[in-house]
């Protein structure tokens, strides 16, 4: 399986968890929440696909993910872009590989 399918599914698991973090300056002070959410739409950015500016690749965030999982992109795919593995010393690649757990 390629590494950007990796991170897609990874990803996938990611859009099931809320996290909530609750912090507190201690008694008596008022609580802050702070929630994470994962949504289709954050996958392009997370995984750093905006830099990529020199391949096609689709502009609604909801239909990329699902061409990543019906391995239509692939990392071949990304190999294309002369960006993919590095961009003024940052690496997509890089990237992709981080976000896979």
């Amino acid at each position: 399986m390629n590494l950007l399918k990796q991170a897609a599914l990874s990803f996938e698991r990611l859009k099931k968890i809320k996290y909530r973090i609750v912090l507190s300056a201690g008694l008596n002070k008022p609580l802050e929440v702070i929630e994470i959410n994962f949504y289709d739409e954050d996958l392009f950015h997370i995984l750093g696909l905006q830099h990529l500016s020199d391949i096609d690749i689709p502009k609604s965030k909801k239909k990329l993910l699902s061409q990543i999982l019906k391995d239509r992109i692939t990392d071949e795919y990304l190999l294309n872009s002369e960006y993919y593995d590095d961009l003024k010393g940052y690496s997509i690649k890089h990237r992709i590989e981080l976000s896979i757990y």
